[in-house]
């Protein structure tokens, strides 16, 4: 199925560890400000310490004050999509059993302000490797094949309520789903990256 351009505002989530904002960041680099990318956490972050409320980690907020401002940064992204395509980078889920550690609020509420959702698939043992080659610490494969089902779940949820077209991609594949909904086409001719 062929999606119009005309879409402005793209959700991107998945797994922590299934390559959201490695691969958006590397696919749209270059591109003029017809493009922009936001991480939702970052902006939540933001968007904290502006209210005064962050104190060392935006998890430490409380839930309704986390899905407030989360509420906040999607409608100026939305606000944003009118002049250009906003690729909106985070999380589907907002379960504590999910993320023990962290929280990730709950998109329901400004769910209908999407144009399309994306969904990163990776699997437990690619995501693994990803994190012991950063660096990281790997989490616990069950903990990871939880977070992965509980992602696909909102999502498919999200796609439900809404009625907004859900594209599941690899990281690999990125590019050719963005060239397949056709969010990048007209930015593409535009930096003249045909």
């Amino acid at each position: 199925m062929l999606i119009s351009w005309l879409m402005s505002l793209v959700f991107i989530g998945g797994a922590r560890g299934a390559g959201k904002t490695t691969s958006v960041t590397k696919e749209i680099s270059g591109i003029p400000p017809k493009i922009e990318h936001i991480a939702l956490s970052i902006g939540v972050k933001e968007h904290a310490a502006q209210k005064g409320i962050f104190r060392q980690r935006t998890r430490e907020l409380l839930p309704n004050v986390q899905t407030a401002l989360t509420a906040q940064v999607v409608r100026e992204a939305k606000d944003k999509s009118e002049s250009k395509i906003v690729l909106l980078d985070g999380h589907y889920t907002s379960s504590y059993f999910v993320y023990p550690h962290d929280f990730f609020p709950c998109l329901r509420e400004v769910a209908h302000l999407f144009d399309i959702f994306v969904l990163f698939e990776r699997s437990a043992d690619k995501i693994k490797a990803a994190h012991i080659q950063k660096g990281k610490k790997p989490r616990p494969e069950d903990v990871v094949r939880l977070e992965i089902a509980e992602e696909k779940k909102e999502a498919g949820y999200l796609k439900n309520l809404t009625g907004k077209a859900l594209v599941t991609t690899a990281p690999e594949d990125f590019p050719h789903v963005l060239e397949q909904i056709g969010v990048l086409l007209p930015a593409y001719y535009f930096a003249g990256r045909e």
